[in-house]
């Protein structure tokens, strides 16, 4: 895991992440697009092989945010509560 991913994963209190405010943000930004974009009527998330969904499932499941199951991946408790919160 990279440098940048591994001082992330240290604050947001709900996540056990320490971000900052922009950091923060953007995560939020990414999350709520792949809420809005790549989420299925029964709630999985499905890239639909499309690369910038690929890497944003990617960059969510190294937050904890989402389990990665490649076209079936779905969001964690965290995720959800991540998402309810911003």
């Amino acid at each position: 895991m990279c440098k940048s991913i591994q001082r992330l994963l240290m604050g947001w209190s709900g996540l056990g992440f320490d971000m900052s405010e922009q950091e923060e943000r953007l995560l939020s930004a990414l999350a709520s697009m792949a809420a809005q974009y790549l989420e299925t009527e029964d709630g999985r998330l499905d890239h639909l092989f499309m690369s910038a969904g690929e890497e944003a499932i990617r960059v969510l499941a190294a937050y904890g945010l989402v389990i990665d199951n490649q076209r079936d991946s779905a969001w964690t408790d965290a995720g959800r509560a991540f998402l309810a919160s911003h």
